[in-house]
């Protein structure tokens, strides 16, 4: 395949009907607002309320600096070494054309897939039969291996500062249903830090720290009201003592993540009285436990070695569930966002048979579905 650049432009319309119509049950407010104002943009660094898309293998290679990526760029200029037309051209031309050649999404990352498949077997082979493997063999092992446990993870940036670093969560993957009193009370101890660290900073009268009702019966509470609430894994640090409760409401005691955001967490007492009285769905919500953090600077580091794309979104993207998404939530954001990152969800999804099956069947659907919408807005 010949480079050229992609030029792929931001995605128009819907990208899963099945998807939409999965969070038509779950939440008609955020469907309603997905389908009236759905965005997404690359944008060059993570901010608070924005996502992190884990980019695939291939393309963490090419963007990364050293000799896979060396190796890489050698086979892609052997590759456009072979047209005549080339061979003509002056050397600053052919640099040129090779600029032009490797920006073409598609063509490298099939061929750094067909290279990495190569190296690969070549590092088991070794490893196989008890001879050592190079540094730099040892080092796109474990590359592998970090990338293989964060396979296309979006997160949720929730804290961002140049001198204390990077706080996420991450969205896509849910763990169970039902909030049992022990992830309840873990709740409700760090609101009370939280609470009096808002206390303090005001200068506020707060001897003997925040005061509530027992926190072992509230915590109980709490857990009843949300007996359906869909657990998800933040991240594998603090697993056991980090939790946090993410919506879309501006509740008593809940705090935006960042101004304009119109993304909250917390505010416990008033999540539960509205999930209780039926004002608001146990699925409004969205807890998490366990996060990912970054010391100053690391984030930065990493989005430079092509390991995640900063995308700035709509919030639906973020506060929508992903429990049993037919479309993953990783293709969504992709192909919403456009571009590049279009280009890589296709490319991924030729790995999934399921995926190209389900799109298949959606495509059925896909008028009726339209003509249903237009009636209700019509209605409205």
């Amino acid at each position: 395949a010949e480079g050229g650049g992609s030029g792929a432009g931001a995605a128009t319309g819907s990208v899963s009907k099945r998807n939409e119509a999965l969070l038509r049950t779950q939440n008609p407010g955020l469907f309603k607002e997905y389908m009236e104002g759905m965005w997404a943009h690359e944008i060059g660094a993570a901010e608070v309320g924005s996502l992190l898309v884990r980019l695939p293998f291939e393309t963490q290679i090419t963007m990364a600096k050293g000799p896979w990526r060396d190796l890489v760029r050698k086979k892609a200029r052997a590759d456009m070494m072979t047209m005549d037309s080339v061979k003509a051209m002056s050397k600053a031309d052919q640099d040129a054309r090779f600029e032009q050649w490797t920006s073409n999404t598609n063509y490298m990352f099939k061929l750094t897939e067909r290279v990495m498949k190569q190296e690969m077997s070549k590092i088991v082979q070794l490893a196989s039969s008890g001879k050592g493997v190079t540094p730099s063999q040892a080092a796109l092992f474990q590359s592998f291996e970090a990338f293989s446990n964060s396979w296309q993870e979006v997160l949720l940036v929730t804290a961002h500062d140049d001198k204390k670093g990077t706080t996420a969560v991450v969205i896509n993957r849910p763990l169970a249903i039902g909030v049992g009193p022990k992830l309840a009370e873990l709740l409700y101890e760090i609101d009370d830090k939280r609470l009096d660290k808002q206390k303090d900073e005001a200068g506020l009268d707060n001897e003997g720290g925040t005061m509530r009702r027992s926190r072992t019966v509230i915590a109980d509470a709490f857990a009843a009201d949300f007996k359906e609430g869909v657990i998800n894994s933040g991240g594998d640090e603090d697993r056991s003592s980090f939790a946090m409760l993410i919506h879309g409401h501006d509740l008593a005691d809940s705090v935006e993540l960042a101004p304009g955001t119109r993304i909250y967490q917390a505010g416990l007492d008033a999540a539960a009285k509205a999930v209780r009285e039926g004002e608001l769905n146990v699925l409004d919500f969205r807890l998490f436990l366990g996060k990912r953090t970054w010391a100053p600077g690391a984030l930065g580091a990493e989005i430079g070695a092509g390991m995640w794309q900063p995308v700035a979104c709509a919030r639906p993207l973020a506060l929508k569930q992903c429990l049993q998404l037919p479309k993953p939530l990783w293709h969504e954001v992709c192909e919403l966002t456009g571009g590049r990152l279009m280009e890589l969800s296709k490319l991924e999804m030729l790995r999934r048979e399921d995926l190209q099956d389900d799109e298949e069947a959606a495509d059925e659907d896909e008028n009726e579905e339209d003509e249903d919408y237009s009636e209700e807005e019509a209605l409205e």
